[in-house]
């Protein structure tokens, strides 16, 4: 994410990069005016633009600060250890200047192997200072300013080597630069043929090399640019509205909540993500942006995954207070929180997937405190669900002439012994013939999330990378998913209900949620299907979720 605000750190880089070049205008190594006119008009004119958006950017933008109690705060701080590191390599650079004898090869030799180290030294700082900020507009504004900066001082260099070598090598027989010196090759002797080969090598190897490094830096800007953009789309006034995240005190834990919202005044519903364990936090933006004029959402890292889970990890490392109950004593915590922090008598209670088995619970047994319901893929009957899947995903397969009999197998294990693992097993089988025609974009989404960062990566990659571990931290609820139904809590809705479905949904099979949305009363019901995809049709296909809930907002009083 980005804030605009003063930046303190910003005042700082900027100290050390003009106190010593005021000084160097006084002490110019000799001869150096003479190659201004030799410049690069267009490099020149890159220079002079990165140099104005840098100054501006590194000033404007309050991430560059130090971000202490942050969920990221010591990966992230690395990366400003390491452009803090370049900068104090600069202002070595410029104390070996000063007490040099202020050559034009004194002003452009490397340090410590980096080439012109008075112009690549503050332009990788700054670099570095944009990825620790995650600031795509200063790492746009960092390549505009290396590309003229570094361009024209690498030609002012070659300029300076060549004079020396028209010094050194009069006759004109072939010379060899590092940059610092020369060495006489004659093409008559095969050692020295060699080690022209090898230093040809060399060059291209460190020029691939710079190849390489440039092409990540840009992949890096245009990645960081993306996500603020994304950012900046769902923007929200703070006067009326709202944008924070917090670690909420509930039962005993502090819990991961974002809420964002354009007007306080408005509904506030509350997100439950899937899984269990599965929290989607950072992918709500694809369809709670376009609804921050109607509602002020509130997102949850449930108990035991996710930021949460991290946050509490030492409390709690084996997950033994994640279970069902505790989920539902959850909830009711942090709906009576927003009730209090918004002033309202009801909340809207929206859910996806396992979300939505959470969220039916609490809403059949809390109507006093439930506006209405929106479920996202609504989980009804695990065990059917699954072997309604295979049945179909055996169909297909015959009619392409597949070999069945593994699948049959799975299944049968399944449906005699239902557990995770027995689940995992079928659906490493049957997800193979129910991919929708619409691309699943969840992990797109999640990776250009303004809202992603590294403890989500951590949870995600790491903590809860494989079955095994997901179900050493949330067996409990996911036993009990698999040994409940969603008519253990009754058919009747005592709130209107909206009911979202993919049309390609085989997580939870669109045929049983129409059977449910058909059975269960409630004052006003609707599913809406939505065309070509599976499970997540509010990151695959967001504007016809967000149609939908939009609709069914307006009807809700």
């Amino acid at each position: 994410m980005i804030h605009l605000g003063f930046s303190y750190v910003g005042i700082v880089y900027l100290a050390m990069l003009f106190i010593p070049n005021i000084i160097w205008a006084k002490n110019k190594p000799r001869g150096y005016d003479d190659f201004a006119p030799h410049e690069n008009c267009t490099l020149l004119a890159l220079e002079r633009a990165g140099e104005c958006l840098v100054c501006v950017f590194v000033l404007v933008f309050s991430d560059f600060n130090l971000r202490f109690g942050s969920d990221s705060f010591f990966p992230d701080i690395l990366f400003l250890i390491v452009s803090s590191l370049f900068m104090i390599l600069y202002e070595v650079f410029w104390v070996r200047y000063f007490r040099s004898g202020r050559t034009m090869r004194d002003f452009y030799s490397s340090l410590l192997g980096i080439p012109v180290a008075g112009a690549s030294l503050p332009v990788i700082a700054f670099f570095f200072l944009g990825i620790y900020g995650r600031n795509g507009f200063l790492l746009a504004a960092v390549l505009v300013l290396g590309i003229g900066h570094i361009g024209i001082h690498l030609g002012h260099r070659k300029e300076v080597l060549g004079m020396q070598d028209d010094r050194r090598n009069p006759g004109g027989s072939p010379s060899l630069g590092d940059g610092l010196g020369t060495m006489r090759v004659s093409p008559r002797n095969t050692r020295d043929r060699l080690c022209k080969l090898g230093y040809k090598l060399l060059a291209l190897a460190k020029r691939a090399g710079v190849l390489i490094l440039c092409l990540i830096a840009v992949i890096l800007a245009t990645y960081f640019l993306i996500r603020n953009v994304i950012f900046m789309k769902g923007t929200v006034n703070q006067e009326r509205g709202i944008c924070e995240e917090a670690y909420i005190d509930i039962g005993g834990q502090e819990l991961f909540v974002r809420i964002r919202g354009r007007d306080k005044s408005n509904p506030v519903v509350i997100h439950l993500h899937g899984g269990p364990g599965s929290p989607d936090a950072c992918i709500g933006y694809t369809f709670m942006d376009p609804l921050l004029d109607k509602a002020t959402f509130v997102t949850w890292d449930q108990r035991g995954c996710g930021r949460s889970y991290i946050r509490n990890r030492k409390a709690d490392p084996g997950n033994e207070s994640a279970t069902f109950d505790q989920a539902l004593a959850d909830l009711d915590a942090l709906v009576d929180y927003a009730r209090g922090r918004f002033s309202k008598e009801k909340v809207i209670i929206e859910g996806h997937s396992y979300g939505t088995f959470l969220g039916t619970a609490y809403v059949m047994s809390n109507p006093d405190k439930v506006a209405a319901y929106i479920s996202i893929g609504q989980c009804t009957m695990l065990r059917e669900g699954d072997i309604l899947s295979c049945e179909d995903a055996l169909y297909k397969a015959a009619t392409k002439g597949d070999d069945t009999m593994e699948m049959r197998e799975a299944c049968e294990a399944y449906a005699a012994d239902s557990t995770f693992f027995n689940l995992i097993a079928l659906r490493n089988f049957t997800e193979r013939y129910h991919k929708p025609p619409v691309m699943e974009k969840s992990m797109l989404c999640g990776a250009l999330s303004p809202y992603f960062n590294l403890t989500d990566a951590r949870w995600m990659f790491g903590l809860a990378s494989s079955p095994e571990k997901l179900y050493a931290l949330n067996g409990k609820l996911l036993d009990h998913l698999l040994a409940s139904s969603i008519y253990d809590f009754g058919t009747r809705y005592q709130v209107p209900v909206l009911f979202i479905s993919g049309e390609h949904d085989w997580v939870t099979p669109r045929g049983l949620v129409e059977q449910y949305c058909e059975i269960v009363t409630a004052p006003s019901k609707k599913l809406v299907v939505i065309p070509g995809c599976g499970h997540s049709p509010q990151t695959d296909r967001p504007a016809d979720v967000v149609q939908a809930i939009r609709a069914f907002l307006g009807e809700v009083k």
